[in-house]
C-alpha cells in the first residue's frame, strides 16, 4: 500500500559492486514518474550507496520506498 492509500508499485535498484553506487533503477506505480528522480540524480552523481541509504525521507512520501531496498543493497555489498 502506498502512502496515498493506492495499491503498491515496484522499485528495482541495481548496484555497481565495484564502485558501490547505484547503476540502474526502474519504478512502476502511482507517482513513479516523480519518485524515480531520486535514483536518476543518484546515478548521474555517482552517490555512494551508503550515503543514499542514510537519507531520511519525510513521511508520508513515495520516496520512502527507497529506504529498505537501499539498506539491503548496502548489506549485500558489505556482508557483516
Amino acid at each position: 500500500m502506498n502512502t496515498d492509500g493506492t495499491p503498491g508499485g515496484v522499485l528495482v535498484l541495481v548496484a555497481d559492486r565495484t564502485r558501490e553506487v547505484l547503476a540502474s533503477a526502474a519504478a512502476v506505480g502511482p507517482g513513479a514518474d516523480e519518485w524515480i528522480s531520486e535514483a536518476s540524480v543518484a546515478i548521474r552523481a555517482s552517490v555512494p550507496l551508503r550515503m543514499l541509504a542514510d537519507v531520511v525521507h519525510p513521511f508520508p512520501t513515495f520516496a520512502q520506498s527507497y529506504e529498505v531496498p537501499l539498506r539491503d543493497l548496502v548489506s549485500q555489498l558489505n556482508p557483516a
